[in-house]
């Protein structure tokens, strides 16, 4: 240690300086690769026990293929495991199912059936199927009170530059306004 600054009037103060130089840049390179080691290593492990039909282990494998962590994204495979593993009740691998519907990673988006899916998870306690389902209950019924609203206000004109009036006209998606027709 090396003495840089003292106090007012007091005994000097130390400060920690390193004694040996270091690059931090190649310290993160080399933990990022160990991680890579052990995710690979990780996910073979894991795809031996999913082979084996252990849920838990098909739904860790598939988010590791889902996520592209040690080997490439496999959203195909992701989806086969989370299946497995579902039809062996296990229920975080149904939500998974759901919200790849949801967000259409690797799969034709149905919304109908995800939303059955996060019902069925919801219904088996799973927390985050039920703060899904929570969270979509409130979004259908602000909707449906935002639908109902526009169909009976009619929309205000506060002001207009022009001597031309704009006029409104209501069809199935709401007011619109109408141009106004050119005389030549």
């Amino acid at each position: 240690m090396s003495v840089l600054a003292s106090g007012s009037g007091s005994t000097p103060r130390e400060v920690y300086q390193p004694t040996q130089d270091y690059d931090a840049l190649e310290m993160i390179q080399q933990e990022e690769e160990d991680s890579r080691v052990g995710f690979r290593e990780t996910r073979r492990l894991l795809e031996r026990e999913a082979e084996q039909g252990d849920p838990q282990s098909q739904y860790f494998f598939g988010m590791m293929c889902e996520n592209g962590k040690g080997g490439p994204v496999d959203l195909k495979k992701a989806y086969e495991m989370y299946t497995h593993a579902a039809k062996r009740g296990y229920t975080p691998a149904l939500f998974n199912i759901a919200l790849m519907h949801v967000f259409r990673k690797g799969v034709r988006g149905n919304q109908k059936y995800s939303l059955n899916l996060i019902k069925g998870a919801a219904a088996q306690n799973y927390p985050s199927a039920k703060s899904f389902h929570f969270m979509h209950q409130v979004f259908k019924k602000n909707a449906r009170l935002h639908r109902k609203n526009q169909r009976h206000h009619e929309p205000e004109v506060t002001h207009c530059t022009s001597s031309v009036t704009p006029q409104m006209m209501k069809d199935k998606y709401g007011w619109k306004l109408i141009p106004p027709k050119r005389s030549l």
